[in-house]
Formats: structure tokens, sequence, C-alpha cells
């Protein structure tokens, strides 16, 4: 209902939702937007994630549903977005396995997600440094996390020289109390197409 009803996340083309509470069985009539697919990841409580995508901005790709991971990849016209939810605990060296299999290394990617690995004090983790290897980077510079974590990923290889991506920290009220939302605006400088990725975790 708070999606719903929330003018900002509604303009996006991509919402990733992480740290969903939903069973692998759940019925998805009463998560359903208007205008939006729903791809839904779900391990249980506090183990999935959501992934809304507007029928024309890309269709599903990938789904890795594991008790520690859960990872969705769309295929959107200009680029791929990856929505992941890495549990506390989770073997990083299996994650960064997960991920590099699915990376299309010839298509622009944004790799949005709650990885419980704090980006300041953990800044040496086996999932970054594959990230950065593969020629990511990690775009997230605040805060998210109510505790004070850095523990919301945003990771891009977009050229700078082809795309523009903007990203700013958004806090609507519901989520808030835990963790903040980003929302990614990435622009193709010759084509002034524009997609725009809101992610958050619950």
């Amino acid at each position: 209902e708070d999606l719903r009803h929330d003018e900002i996340m509604l303009m996006s083309d991509i919402i990733c939702l992480t740290e969903t509470w939903l069973k692998p069985d759940s019925i998805t009539d009463g998560f359903k937007l208007s205008g939006f697919d729903l791809f839904l990841n779900s391990v249980g409580v506090g183990r999935g994630i959501s992934t809304y995508c507007k029928p024309s901005q890309g269709t599903l790709q990938v789904n890795i549903t594991k008790q520690s991971v859960q990872i969705s990849q769309v295929c959107a016209p200009e680029v791929d977005v990856i929505n992941i939810y890495r549990s506390q605990g989770a073997d990083n060296s299996e994650v960064a396995k997960d991920l590099k299999q699915i990376i299309n290394q010839i298509k622009p990617t944004i790799i949005c997600g709650d990885l419980n690995l704090c980006y300041v004090r953990q800044r040496n983790n086996e999932v970054t440094r594959m990230l950065e290897g593969q020629g990511f980077r990690q775009l997230v510079e605040e805060a998210s996390h109510l505790q004070g974590g850095h523990i919301d990923h945003v990771y891009s290889n977009l050229d700078p020289d082809i795309f523009k991506v903007d990203i700013m920290m958004y806090s609507p009220y519901y989520t808030s109390q835990d963790h903040d939302a980003f929302c990614i605006t990435i622009m193709h400088k010759a084509h002034k197409k524009q997609t725009q990725v809101l992610f958050t975790s619950n």
C-alpha cells in the first residue's frame, strides 16, 4: 500500500526491494503494482527480494534462490539490473561466484542490494573485490542503515563517456526506520534516453 501511494517510487522504470518477508509460495496478487511486472524471489522471513519492472523496460533473465543469497537479473534495453540480498554470514566466495556467473561482460550493468557488508569496515570483502576486478565502481558514499552501516551497495560498470549516472538518497517514511532508499538515474548521453532504478531494503 505504501508503494502504491509513493509517486516518486512509481516514476521509476525498475524498483528493487530487498530483505522481503514472503514465503516461496506466497500468493502474489496483493503485491502487484499497476503498470509493472512483478518478479518475486523468496525464501522466507527476512530472506528475499522483489523486483518491479515496467514491461517496456525489461524482462527477468535469471533468478538465483538460496538460503543465504537471492539474486534477480532484469535485462533492460540500455542496461542490465541485478537485484541482490545477501544474508549475514553468507559465504562471500559463493556470492561472488554467483554474481560473476550472471554478469554479461559486454552489457552495461547496475548491481544494487543489501549485502550486509559494510563498505567502510569490510572494504576488502571478496564480493567487492570481485566486482571491482570486473570493472565495477561502488557509487554509494553515505551510510544508509539506521545504525550507520554502509551495507546497501550500488555498483556500476557504465562507461562515463557514454552514460551519466546520478544517485540520490531517498528516505520515505515507510523505510526510514531501517534503511534509506536510493534513486539511480541512468542517462544515455547520445540517445538522451533515461532509465530510473529505485532500490531499498526494508
